[in-house]
């Protein structure tokens, strides 16, 4: 059965140079229909949007190409053994991700549905590829998946970011994660988010991590991280996921705001948020937000008002403590604070109340203590 997709409110057009022909009218019609539906990443607003400001243009690509991973397998393999002998500390993490190196070797060579070509900026599809999967019955759904994939790899080759590394087992579930949220935030049918779901899901190589990323896509700390990317990492990085947890490298440019050794962790909202002071009085209550508020009460005891609402709103980039209720919009709540008259916003999930507390005590010189238990 054919796909009924989404209309979009007005047609952006995106250029698609198909010169042997390869896709139908219709095809053609529906990667242009879908690109132009709206789709906040970023400034950005839809996939047209970012393929144009980008100057990217997309080609239909006659044959079927094979990628070989083979030699970035052995460069990573090699870059991993050094951190092991490193550092025995990180044992386990290292041991990890080498079985993992291990387990993609048996999937290191696959037919492409697309690729970006970063220094021509040009998205190529290859319809004759994606006519041997599925029988050929899932055409359109191909087409668009793939073209939403690419156009993520676009987005995270934007200004500013161009500058950083292909990072293959960062950036393809990213990717793929990015696809799903398109079409999940586009209202596609719910056959073809369930298809495309699957079929990210069942993948062997890394990409498949893209659909457990998708299961935590209500996280903000991982839809920041999702939006802010590429990033100074190593090209060898690996991303983990459970179903419980998401982690992922953190930049090496940026100082270090995670709460576990240095990498950003993000834990389903189940996890509560424990703060410990210096007198050894632990801060702990099943809502993490009463954690939150409590803790900020507590810094407000040692320092004036105002200069714990300035540290906060300097660290964060944002207004978090004010006394005029009106900063906060209909997707934030505000909670009031032990002096009468204060809010503090605490919409954010616990990683990022964590974090946010940990940079406040640091600009106060508080010599406290932040997890998630």
């Amino acid at each position: 059965m054919a796909v009924t997709f989404p209309t979009p409110t007005r047609i952006v057009g995106i250029t698609i140079i198909d010169n042997y022909r390869v896709c139908t009218s219709s095809q053609l019609n529906v990667l242009q229909n879908c690109a132009s539906l709206d789709f906040k990443l970023g400034k950005y607003n839809s996939l047209a949007d970012i393929l144009n400001s980008l100057g990217v243009k997309v080609y239909i690509r006659k044959g079927i190409i094979e990628k070989n991973m083979t030699s970035f397998l052995d460069k990573a393999e090699k870059y991993w053994r050094s951190k092991l002998e490193e550092n025995q500390k990180e044992y386990n993490k290292n041991i990890k991700i080498l079985d993992r190196i291990k387990e993609e070797r048996q999937y290191s060579k696959f037919h492409l549905r697309g690729r970006y070509l970063p220094e021509e900026k040009i998205i190529e599809l290859f319809p004759e590829e994606m006519e041997q999967e599925y029988e050929g019955t899932k055409m359109d759904e191909l087409l668009v998946s793939t073209l939403a994939h690419e156009t993520m790899h676009a987005y995270f080759d934007r200004p500013e970011h161009d500058i950083y590394p292909y990072v293959y087992f960062v950036e393809e579930p990213l990717a793929e994660f990015g696809m799903l949220l398109y079409l999940y935030n586009t209202c596609m049918p719910a056959s073809m988010q369930s298809w495309a779901y699957n079929d990210v899901a069942n993948k062997y190589s890394c990409y498949r991590y893209g659909a457990q990323l998708f299961d935590h896509k209500g996280d903000l700390a991982l839809l920041r991280f999702f939006e802010n990317y590429k990033c100074n990492i190593s090209r060898y990085e690996i991303i983990d996921v459970t179903s419980e947890t998401v982690v992922l490298p953190l930049p090496s440019h940026t100082p270090s705001v995670g709460l576990d050794g240095g990498i950003v962790l993000y834990k389903l909202s189940k996890g509560r948020l424990q703060v410990t002071l210096s007198s050894g009085t632990v801060i702990a209550y099943p809502n993490s937000t009463m954690t939150f508020v409590d803790a900020i009460n507590e810094t407000i005891k040692i320092h004036n008002i105002t200069d714990v609402a300035y540290a906060a709103n300097k660290v964060m980039g944002k207004t978090l403590i004010s006394n005029d209720p009106s900063v906060y919009n209909n997707y934030r709540s505000g909670k009031n604070l032990g002096i009468s008259g204060w809010y503090v916003e605490t919409h954010s999930d616990n990683i990022h109340k964590g974090i946010m507390l940990k940079k406040i005590f640091n600009e106060l010189f508080l010599p406290w203590t932040v997890c998630i238990v």
